[in-house]
């Protein structure tokens, strides 16, 4: 983690607990902290918001960071370059309901590796037997 980056969340620790870091601790703060990733250190932040009523010590921070599980990082980036879901990962359908003869919009999951990584609870247009 930058100084810089550094600076941000614990200001933002700071406006929200209504409580400044004296020079000498933001100092130590940052020694003992620098090593760790600003997502890292901002998740235990957010932890400390919904746990601490009061102004986290540096000991609490080292606490968090030992029993918070850490988030895993989701893959943003495009997988695969899929012409079917363009690639969303879904696609949409109409299908026809026999008794009324209204046409409803579904959506299912493309079977391409963007639509494979969404939830199981989302069919795969093989699992609908839609056409493509």
């Amino acid at each position: 983690m930058t100084i810089p980056e550094f600076v941000e969340i614990t200001g933002e620790m700071m406006k929200f607990y209504n409580k400044e870091l004296a020079e000498y601790e933001s100092k130590i703060w940052y020694e003992e902290l620098k090593n760790m990733s600003k997502e890292r250190f901002r998740q235990i932040v957010r932890e400390c918001f919904r746990n601490n009523k009061f102004m986290p010590k540096l000991a609490d921070i080292v606490e968090f960071n030992r029993t918070i599980p850490r988030i895993q990082k989701q893959d943003e980036g495009i997988v695969e370059d899929c012409k079917i879901c363009e690639n969303t990962g879904y696609v949409g359908y109409y299908k026809k309901d026999v008794e009324t003869g209204a046409n409803y919009f579904y959506g299912a999951r493309c079977n391409c590796k963007n639509g494979l990584k969404l939830s199981d609870s989302i069919p795969t247009i093989d699992e609908v037997k839609i056409m493509v």
